[in-house]
């Protein structure tokens, strides 16, 4: 709870990933684990004093185990009296059906683009920059604090994506085996790395149709788009999308970093290499 109030100190805005470089070493994923349901039920079995209510905020139920969802139904279901919980998720569709059935879902729209805009320009941003902001942010408040603080855009995990692309198109084994080998045992950095590839596959085929409104790139991205996005076309996307799925589930399930890696880079050496269909 210390850790927790000096990170509200300092910013209210921050990622999940920011979080675990606070609190853990670099081998820790943030789940919620079944010690931490234990601890749940001993806290909410105590009478509020001072309020009228006691109130369970959880953040990114997403990351409960079975074990440790088994242990919160039952309190979810019949909670002790003036007992509220508030599940704060990012992505619902990851949190368990046992627990989300359970549940009253509230949307939270993103943040508008005027809002972001109006933000950006306040911060010094030309009008024109501002608009870049506020399109490529689309809607996420964490991302428009991310491009204001970093001229180029996300450059660690952009220079993780690249590095890793040319190195998958050389098809060079010695080069994956040191990259794996010098991968050390950070997941949730990795884990972030495979998620803005994940995403930049995307954004590179869909840019393909030529369209600003519908793909959302930094200028840092859009500069390696102009010669890297050709090779990602209707014969490939799909392949390489599930190489990184299937590489942040192995991730989750603890596996080897370093096979975890050499893996992914063997199956994106062979789906980077497959040429379009003819017209």
């Amino acid at each position: 709870i210390d850790e927790w109030r000096e990170q509200l100190l300092e910013t209210t805005y921050f990622t999940l990933a920011d979080w675990i470089r606070r609190i853990s070493s670099d081998s820790k994923q943030g789940l919620i684990n079944a010690k931490d349901a234990e601890t749940i039920h001993q806290c909410l079995s105590m009478s509020p004093y001072e309020a009228e209510y006691q109130v369970l905020l959880m953040w990114k139920p997403e990351l409960m185990n079975v074990q440790t969802a088994n242990k919160i139904l039952k309190i979810l279901e019949e909670p002790p009296a003036r007992t509220l919980f508030l599940l704060a998720s990012e992505n619902v569709s990851d949190i368990l059906p046992t627990i989300l059935s359970r549940t009253q879902r509230v949307n939270i729209p993103p943040i508008s683009f005027e809002d972001i805009k109006t933000f950006a320009k306040s911060k010094g941003k030309s009008d024109e920059e501002a608009d870049s902001i506020a399109h490529v942010s689309n809607g996420n408040f964490n991302r428009t604090l991310q491009l204001l603080s970093d001229e180029d855009g996300n450059t660690d995990n952009h220079n993780f994506f690249v590095s890793l692309m040319r190195t998958c198109w050389m098809g060079d084994a010695a080069k994956m085996g040191f990259i794996s080998e010098s991968a050390g045992k950070d997941r949730e950095r990795l884990k972030n790395y495979f998620i803005y590839s994940l995403s930049m596959v995307r954004e590179y085929f869909v840019r393909n149709i030529d369209d600003k409104r519908i793909y959302y790139l930094t200028p840092q991205e859009e500069q390696f788009a102009i010669k890297f996005a050709p090779f990602v076309h209707i014969n490939n996307v799909f392949g390489l999308s599930e190489a990184f799925e299937e590489a942040i589930r192995q991730l989750e399930q603890n596996g080897s970093v370093k096979i975890i890696l050499f893996d992914l880079m063997m199956h994106l050496a062979y789906w980077i290499r497959r040429v379009p269909r003819p017209e």
